[in-house]
């Protein structure tokens, strides 16, 4: 994804094109991407993609129309990895921040996303880390 933003931010013009097609391989335990898909390296590789795309984004003056798909690409890392790696998820609160939000919103599961818009992002998450104890 990190790669492909650059290609994206770098080309001249972007076609739509209605007939293509984008196969995705899915349900391999083994592919790369399912490799373990909660070690702390993968959530560092992934803050670390995010972090990329909004230098990327500011580089090239495109801050400003990326800026809530940047914003909720962090917010899914501390959704997904809060209760494993906390010091990661407080990097992820700190750049979502730094776009200028005041507020975070509710992301993840429909279950989730209801309990967040009544009791809020982050005491959600702490909820949610307390009952799976």
């Amino acid at each position: 994804g990190e790669f492909f933003s650059r290609v994206l931010m770098r080309a001249k013009v972007v076609r739509f094109c209605e007939g293509a097609k984008v196969y995705y391989r899915s349900g391999n335990a083994n592919s790369i991407s399912q490799k373990n898909k909660f070690s702390k390296e993968k959530a560092e590789s992934l803050l670390l993609s995010y972090q990329l795309y909004k230098s990327h984004a500011i580089d090239f003056g495109l801050i400003n129309d990326l800026q809530e798909g940047i914003a909720q690409n962090f917010l899914l890392l501390m959704y997904q990895f809060y209760s494993q790696f906390r010091d990661l998820v407080d990097i992820a609160e700190s750049e979502f921040y730094s776009l200028g939000y005041k507020k975070m919103w509710p992301v993840g599961g429909e279950k989730f996303k209801k309990i967040s818009s009544v009791i809020g992002f982050k005491t959600a998450l702490k909820t949610r880390d307390l009952l799976s104890k």
